[in-house]
């Protein structure tokens, strides 16, 4: 790869995410199948849950690296088993 040109990212490189914009769209979409019956308030939970992790949680537009995979090991923990 490196005969072709790749460099690697730069450690503080900011990544771009969703932000607090991608956040309420998953939102607003996760409540409108609540209302409508699609979904249990267990669900809307979780999927709020989500929302904030893949949103990159309340930015507005940029993430460290860092700060990813805090949040990619937030979502792990959400998505275990509980029985």
């Amino acid at each position: 790869m490196a005969e072709l040109g790749y460099t690697p990212p730069a450690r503080d490189a900011r990544i771009r995410v969703a932000g607090v914009d991608g956040k309420a769209v998953l939102q607003m979409a996760a409540r409108g199948m609540w209302q409508s019956g699609y979904m249990s308030d267990h669900d809307l939970l979780i999927v709020n849950k989500l929302a904030h992790v893949l949103a990159g949680g309340d930015v507005l537009s940029r993430l460290t690296r860092q700060r990813i995979v805090f949040a990619r090991s937030r979502a792990r923990s959400v998505c275990q088993p509980v029985w």
